[in-house]
C-alpha cells in the first residue's frame, strides 16, 4: 500500500502536466506529478541515428501563450524561422508561390486578378477583424461571398496554422485569431520539442515536485481534499489537475460524465530522412489537405550534411487515413516536385493517425470560448489541455489552461486550509 500526501496533484506529464506542476510549485504549493510513461507526451522526440523526429510537425509561435511562458521562467529557445525557406502552393500538380504577403500576393499563380486584390484586401484587413465578434460563425460563413480561388487559400493557411481541416465547421473567430498569432511568426526548434520538455523537466524538478511512475485509475473529492487512487494504494492531495489526454480521460478517472467537446483533430503524418541536405522550399497543397516543409532547413534536425521533410494529411473530422502505401504516395507526390528523389530517402518514419488536438473549436459551439474552463464537475479537482480554456490551439492551449488550473488548484488549497 502507497500513500503519501501533497498540496497539488497533477495527473498527466505532458506540456500541460508539466507547467502546471511548475506553476503550482512556483506559487509555493507542494506538488506530485503522476505519469506512467516518459514525460513530454506529444511533445517528446525520438533520436534516430542523428535525426530529431518530433510526434508530427511541431511549431512554436513566438507570441503564443507557450513561448511567454517560457521567457517568464527564463527559458530561451534554440530554432529557426521558415521564413527562411520559400514556401509553394500545390495545385492542380503545379508549383506556384503561396501568398502570405503583400509581394507573394503579386507574384502568386494561385490567384487571378480580381482575386488578389479580394486577398490583399482580407489579409491587410486582420489586425482590424474583432476574432470575439466572429465567434459563432463559421469560416466557410466568413469567407463566403470570396472567389473560390481566394477561399482555396484561406483554407491552406487555416490548415497550416490549426491541423483543422473543417472549414464549414471550425468557428471564424478563432481562426482569425490564429492567422494574426502566425503573423507574429512561428519556429522550427534545434534538437526538436524535447528542448522544451527537457527544459521543464529541469525546473519541476528544481522546484522539488515530486514524479511518480504510478498510473492514476480514479480520483475522488471530499470536503477536506481529493483522493488520487493508483493500483497500489492512495494518494491525498489538496486539490488536482488532470492533464492527461481528452474529456473521455478525464470522464474515466473522475467517474462524471463524458464531455461532447466536439470533433478531435487529426492528421496522418510522414517524415522523410534524407541523406543529402532537404530542398529549401515547402509545399502546401491548395485544394487539397496535403503540405511537405523542410524542417530541417530552418532547424538541427538532421545530422551534418542530411536532410528532414514532414509531411502531413490534415484529416477532416472523423475520417479515417487511407492505407499507409496511398498516404505514402499523397505525400511523396509534394516532395517530388519539390526536388526530392526516392534514392535521397534513408528512412520512412510514418504515423498513422495521430491526435492533434482532442477538440476543434467549433462555430456552434461557440469558438475557443466555448470550449470547456478549467473547472470540473468535482470539486479541488481541475482540468487542463489542448480542449480546454478560452485560449489558443494545440500546445498554447495546453499551457494557457495550465496554469490557470495550477492557480485555482492552489487557491483551492487556500480555502480547505492546506
Amino acid at each position: 500500500m502507497s500513500n503519501s500526501s501533497c498540496d497539488v496533484a497533477v495527473v498527466g506529464g505532458g506540456l500541460a502536466g508539466l507547467i502546471a506542476a511548475a506553476t503550482a510549485a512556483d506559487l509555493g504549493r507542494s506538488v506530485t506529478l503522476f505519469d506512467p510513461h516518459p514525460l513530454g507526451g506529444r511533445a517528446r522526440t525520438t533520436a534516430r541515428a542523428g535525426w530529431q523526429l518530433n510526434l508530427g510537425a511541431h511549431a512554436l509561435y513566438v507570441d503564443g501563450a507557450l513561448a511567454r511562458s517560457l521567457a517568464r521562467w527564463g527559458v530561451t529557445v534554440r530554432g529557426g524561422d521558415p521564413a527562411v525557406f520559400t514556401s509553394y502552393g500545390w495545385r492542380d500538380g503545379q508549383l506556384g508561390v503561396l501568398p502570405a504577403s503583400i509581394g507573394s500576393i503579386v507574384r502568386s499563380p494561385l490567384l487571378g486578378t480580381k482575386a488578389k486584390l479580394r486577398f490583399a484586401r482580407l489579409f491587410a484587413g486582420l489586425g482590424r477583424l474583432d476574432p470575439v465578434a466572429m465567434s459563432g460563425r463559421s469560416l466557410r460563413d466568413w469567407l463566403g461571398g470570396e472567389p473560390q480561388d481566394v477561399i482555396d487559400v484561406v483554407d491552406t493557411l487555416v490548415r497550416t496554422t490549426t491541423f483543422a481541416n473543417a472549414p464549414e465547421l471550425i468557428d471564424a473567430g478563432a481562426v482569425v485569431a490564429q492567422l494574426r498569432l502566425a503573423v507574429g511568426g512561428v519556429r522550427y526548434l534545434d534538437d526538436g520539442w524535447q528542448q522544451i520538455v527537457d527544459a521543464l523537466e529541469l525546473r519541476v524538478a528544481g522546484a522539488g515536485v515530486v514524479v511518480r511512475g504510478d498510473e492514476v485509475t480514479a480520483i475522488e473529492s471530499d470536503p477536506t481534499g481529493t483522493t488520487i487512487r493508483v493500483p497500489d494504494g492512495e494518494h491525498r492531495a489538496g486539490s488536482v489537475v488532470v492533464a492527461a489526454g481528452g474529456p473521455d480521460v478525464e470522464a474515466r478517472l473522475t467517474g462524471t460524465g463524458g464531455l461532447d467537446v466536439g470533433p478531435p483533430v487529426e492528421a496522418t503524418c510522414l517524415d522523410l530522412l534524407l541523406d543529402r541536405p532537404a530542398p529549401t522550399a515547402g509545399a502546401f497543397g491548395v485544394g487539397t489537405p496535403h503540405y511537405i516543409t523542410p524542417h530541417s532547413a530552418a532547424a538541427r534536425l538532421a545530422p551534418e550534411g542530411r536532410g528532414l521533410m514532414s509531411g502531413v494529411h490534415y484529416l477532416a473530422p472523423y475520417e479515417a487515413p487511407a492505407e499507409p502505401a496511398a498516404e505514402h504516395a499523397a505525400i511523396l507526390r509534394l516532395a517530388t516536385a519539390l526536388g526530392v528523389e526516392d534514392n535521397s530517402i534513408v528512412e520512412r518514419r510514418y504515423l498513422h493517425r495521430v491526435t492533434v488536438s482532442h477538440s476543434m473549436p467549433t462555430a456552434t459551439r461557440g469558438g475557443l470560448a466555448g470550449r470547456p474552463g478549467t473547472g470540473t464537475e468535482l470539486p479541488g479537482v481541475f482540468r487542463a489541455g489542448d480542449w480546454v480554456g478560452p485560449v489558443g490551439f494545440l500546445a498554447d492551449a495546453s499551457a494557457a489552461s495550465a496554469i490557470e488550473a495550477a492557480r485555482r488548484a492552489t487557491a483551492h488549497c487556500a480555502r480547505i486550509g492546506r
